[in-house]
């Protein structure tokens, strides 16, 4: 079975851009608790000692919704092409 690369790109880049809406959402709405449950997923705590309290702005969340939106259509696009090639490789 061959994947469309696009549509997994923007499955992808659609689903990760509305976490990081809900994302924006949470910080905005309940910033400490987000930061404590976030920090401790993903051991991101330490980096907020170093650079500081951030707030944030609404063109900073749509700027981080949009790349991160982009950067997952990448990911997903060359997850794509990678499953096709090796499933080629896999029937020969």
């Amino acid at each position: 079975m061959k994947l469309n690369q696009k549509t997994i790109g923007l499955a992808l880049g659609i689903v990760s851009g509305l976490l990081s809406l809900v994302c924006v959402i949470f910080i905005k709405l309940i910033p400490e608790q987000t930061m404590n449950f976030f920090g401790w997923l993903i051991h991101i705590n330490k980096l907020a000692d170093l650079i500081g309290p951030r707030e944030i702005t609404l063109s900073g969340a749509v700027a981080g919704i949009v790349v991160f939106s982009v950067a997952a259509y990448i990911l997903g696009w060359l997850f794509a092409v990678l499953y096709n090639k090796f499933s080629e490789w896999q029937t020969k």
